[in-house]
């Protein structure tokens, strides 16, 4: 993993010194990555959310896999299917391993809070905690998912996600 430190350290020539910064920044932009895929779920339905990703991009879910902005749009349009649904994603446990100035992986858990209806909802256990892989590159739109991959930890029976496996 890149080091995100500042300081050159001793020894380091100005010529190295600037990769630090540079590293700094790859998981800075990768961060608003995620945490902004998440918060277009939660907040705007998914609606545009494919185009966070490549266009051959792929979303790997326990219950599905969808390839290509046409495919990840659909999919997070069957959420809404049912009926008014409402979900808050919490990103937490985020590391970012930056391979070079296009390329990292972000690796974190989304624990899912969801709830068929509107505002405000009956807060309960959270319906699912997910351990979430993103390869991101850099691309002339900047900062894309190129491949997520989900895999479930816990799962509660009381999951309605079309995404995620049903309990058994």
């Amino acid at each position: 993993m890149t080091s995100l430190s500042a300081d050159p350290g001793p020894g380091t020539s100005p010529e190295e010194a600037p990769r630090a910064p540079r590293a700094f920044d790859v998981c800075r932009d990768v961060q608003e990555l995620v945490i902004g895929s998440w918060w277009n779920i939660d907040h705007e339905a998914g609606v545009g959310g494919e185009q966070l990703f490549t266009p051959g991009g792929m979303c790997q879910m326990p219950a599905l896999t969808m390839t290509g902005r046409q495919e990840i749009g659909a999919g997070y349009a069957r959420r809404q299917e049912a009926g008014a649904r409402i979900s808050r994603h919490l990103v937490t446990n985020l590391l970012v391993d930056v391979a070079s100035d296009d390329e990292a992986v972000a690796r974190y858990v989304v624990v899912l809070y969801a709830a068929r209806g509107t505002f405000p909802a009956t807060l309960t256990e959270p319906q699912a905690l997910v351990d979430v892989v993103d390869d991101c590159v850099r691309t002339d739109e900047g900062w894309r998912i190129r491949h997520r991959r989900l895999a479930t930890v816990f799962l509660s029976d009381a999951n309605d996600s079309v995404m995620l496996e049903t309990p058994s």
